[in-house]
């Protein structure tokens, strides 16, 4: 499992029906805004700065430096560098590069 954490929690339990040392599983809802966001792979990381590779014409690719936010499990949220519906190299960026 990833992304688990052991918590405690506390309940009202007026009528004894949960007993001490009890497991359970639960879920947390979070509110989150909708960001711009990448594939981990598309990132290159040469030195300090973040870079992408964004398609201009079907073989033709422009180099973008990228600001980048939250990183989660498979994707990286993009503050400043790209815009929506730009399309990035995600898999052989290396070779670009």
């Amino acid at each position: 499992m990833t992304r688990s954490a052991m918590v405690r929690v506390v309940l009202e339990n007026p009528e004894r029906t949960i007993k001490n040392n009890t497991f359970a599983e639960g879920t947390v809802d979070v509110e989150a805004p909708d960001v711009l966001a990448i594939p981990r792979a598309a990132v290159l990381w040469p030195g300090s700065t973040q870079r992408v590779y964004v398609e201009k014409a079907a073989g033709s690719y422009q180099q973008r430096n990228v600001k980048l936010g939250r990183a989660g499990d498979e994707l990286w949220e993009v503050v400043d560098g790209l815009k929506e519906g730009e399309r990035v190299v995600t898999s052989g960026n290396m070779l670009i590069d």
